[in-house]
């Protein structure tokens, strides 16, 4: 580049020289003086700067524009004006000379740095395109999002990472910009990485503190172990657990067993520590069925009969049955056997082939078969044995058909203490299976067997002997009595009665020939007799009895010291056989108040006994549950005839009534009764004498 001064002393001096050689004439051209540019006559060259800019313009200069000073070799170059000013053959494009133009045609983006040009190392995230593409550097890893000041790729070093990204759990790296690791695979909101506490990070049910759920082999609260312990008495309840009820601490292995109805030990057993020998007893066994209705074969129709001596329930559960462990069979299910109660034991609980019984719990044939000849029968609990005995053919009332039971006091070992039961099953064999036995009665004192229907049993106690103590009775001793056996071929309430003349009898019933009394009537007055002028006396037992229930009955004189004996006519009648409440017309709802209930005695038979007379027409017979506790008044005041009444609280209306009015202050009766909630009552309305008539009952709180 030549020196400004130099330029300007050229551009003024060339208005001052007037050099030889062309020159211009008067018309302003330069005239040709036909004079050799390239020098003068001297030998000078010639002057081929016409542009004064020092650069010889001329053909071999190297003025590239000798017509502008300001171009000329070496001159400062004025980027992208499209004017070569250093005559290097080309505009400057390129003025920071990276070799990318950066003028109007050029891929330079930036011409004033050298850095900056297409295809330049790009550095990132500064603010500049050194690349010239357009944009800073942001995505060095070409994942599609900035990691730059403002960008949002966490890690722009890495295409794996970036927003959205799919998270890799528990390796360190935040993979989808989120500020963390994936720890919470499950949502749940608790980490399940190497320093979290989910210890299953792909179930949202499972973190710590979660709901356990017992016995399924998940740990769901992470505390290292499944719930198998829910009531917290140490003892697993799960599969393989050995806590047999694990909602309740006091059930564990090892926990006192005392009556309370459950395993509490868990050894299969119920209240063990509680139960001893002979809380349970066989009391009947069928051991050769025959069938009379139809053919009952062993297999069909063996039963045997359990009874609950103490005063709790029982449980048999775990309890196992055998003759001498050859045949055996243990109850693997709860079974209950309430105080006081029985259960039948069958191989065949069909009811319709097994002879009519009703089973409570059956086992197989095969398991358990009663020998017709020389047997054991063995109940254990556990290792304690309950009861036990051995009977022998010889001994035992084997009879084919009859089952053998057990008087309930003589020595159950004993074949002496059981007899052939006399109650007929639907089958045609005889058994008193699921209630008390037939009473193995001694009738050795017996004169004969009365029946039902047969007229005046004739007799006379006169030579007899006094055999009999009763309670009906106001002397020391009473007069000679004779006796008769009776089995009740129903249930039913049945009448031993007889009226004599000249003496007072007595009407009693016992067990057997040496056993408890039953009950007892005494005599009453009926007037003369029209022959002798004798007093008449009358005696009327009634007692209820199951379907071959026997009895022994016999009649008496109530004192000694007044001759009472003499002949008599025993008459022997059902009169009703239905005596459970059940049968009765049933008052419903147990209502109280006036007019509960409103009838009549006309043309009704007479029923039950009242004790207030002997004497009485139709009866209407009527049951009615006391609603609470308390007194009630029973009143026939509102009816038209002289009314009898008695009431029952026992259940049925055989025998002597608890309460029984005639006469109430009027010809109507009414009577006071204690009952308590629930308790079902018996209500006999009749007419004095024969009367008969319309009756209409109140029933109200005593008091009111």
């Amino acid at each position: 580049m030549r020196p400004m001064a130099f330029a300007l002393l050229g551009l003024f001096g060339s208005g001052c020289v007037v050099e030889t050689g062309d020159k211009p004439d008067d018309t302003g051209t330069v005239a040709d003086t036909g004079t050799d540019d390239s020098g003068d006559d001297t030998g000078e060259p010639t002057n081929n700067d016409a542009d004064g800019d020092g650069f010889d313009g001329g053909a071999d200069g190297d003025d590239c524009d000798d017509d502008d000073a300001t171009v000329f070799p070496g001159a400062d170059e004025v980027a992208y004006d499209g004017i070569d000013q250093d005559c290097d053959g080309a505009d400057l494009t390129d003025v920071d000379g990276d070799g990318f133009d950066g003028g109007t045609d050029g891929d330079d983006c930036n011409d004033d740095d050298a850095t900056v040009y297409p295809g330049a190392d790009e550095v990132a995230y500064d603010g500049i395109d050194q690349s010239c593409d357009g944009a800073d550097l942001t995505d060095v890893d070409m994942d599609g999002f900035d990691g730059g000041a403002d960008g949002d790729d966490c890690n722009d070093d890495d295409a794996t990472i970036y927003p959205g990204a799919d998270e890799v759990a528990y390796d360190g790296i935040d993979q989808d910009c989120d500020a963390a690791d994936l720890t919470d695979v499950d949502m749940d909101g608790f980490d399940g990485g190497t320093d979290g506490d989910d210890c299953n990070d792909d179930d949202a049910t499972i973190y710590p503190g979660a709901d356990e759920v017992a016995y399924d082999g998940i740990d769901q609260d992470c505390d290292a172990a499944d719930l198998t312990d829910v009531d917290m008495d140490g003892f697993d309840g799960g599969i393989d657990g050995d806590d047999c009820n694990d909602d309740d601490a006091l059930v564990y292995p090892g926990a006192a067993d005392g009556y309370d109805m459950v395993d509490s030990d868990c050894d299969g057993m119920v209240d063990e520590d509680d139960i001893v020998a002979g809380d349970i007893v066989l009391t009947e066994a069928m051991v050769n069925p025959a069938g009379v209705t139809y053919e009952v074969l062993d297999a069909d129709g063996e039963w045997f009969e359990l009874y609950n001596t103490s005063e709790m329930d029982i449980n048999l559960l775990g309890w196992t049955f055998s003759d001498d462990l050859d045949d055996a069979f243990r109850v693997e299910e709860d079974l209950i056997i309430e105080a006081g109660g029985y259960l039948v034991f069958a191989n065949n609980a069909d009811y319709d082939t097994n002879g009519g019984v009703n089973v409570d719990y059956a086992y197989a044939y095969g398991d358990m078969r009663l020998a017709n000849t020389d047997d054991e029968f063995v109940i254990t609990m556990g290792e304690t044995e309950i009861y036990g005995i051995n009977w022998y053919a010889a001994d035992w009332p084997y009879a084919s058909g009859y089952a053998m039971g057990w008087d309930g006091e003589g020595d159950w070992a004993l074949g002496e203490s059981w007899c052939a039961q006399s109650s007929m099953l639907d089958g045609g064999d005889y058994g008193t299976p699921g209630m008390g036995n037939d009473a193995c009665l001694d009738f050795t004192c017996a004169l004969s067997e009365l029946e039902v229907g047969e007229i005046s049993y004739l007799g006379d106690t006169s030579d007899s002997s006094s055999d009999f103590e009763h309670s009906c009775t106001w002397s020391d001793e009473t007069g000679p009595d004779d006796a008769y056996s009776f089995m009740a071929s129903e249930a039913g309430c049945y009448s031993f009665s007889t009226t004599v003349s000249g003496w007072e009898p007595v009407i009693a019933a016992f067990t057997d020939c040496g056993g408890a009394e039953i009950s007892c009537a005494d005599s009453e007055y009926s007037g003369y007799d029209p022959e002798t002028w004798d007093y008449l006396y009358t005696s009327d037992l009634q007692i209820g009895l199951e379907a071959g229930e026997t009895t022994t009955v016999v009649v008496d004189g109530i004192s000694m010291s007044y001759g009472d004996w003499g002949p008599y006519a025993l008459d022997v009648g059902l009169v009703d056989p239905l005596t459970a409440p059940a049968a009765y017309e049933h008052l419903d709802g147990s209502p109280v108040g006036d007019a509960v209930v409103s009838g009549t005695t006309v043309g009704l038979e007479h029923g039950g006994e009242h004790s207030c007379t002997s004497t009485y027409g139709g009866t209407e017979i009527l049951s009615w549950t006391a609603p609470s506790d308390g007194c009630y008044y029973f009143d026939l005041s509102e009816s038209d005839y002289d009314t009898v009444m008695s009431v029952f609280s026992g259940g049925d209306a055989c025998g002597v009534g608890e309460a029984c009015n005639d006469d109430d202050g009027s010809l109507t009766s009414g009577v006071e009764v204690d009952l308590a909630e629930g308790d079902m009552a018996t209500i006999l309305i009749s007419g004095f004498g024969s009367d008969e008539g319309d009756y209409v009952l109140d029933i109200n709180p005593c008091g009111d």
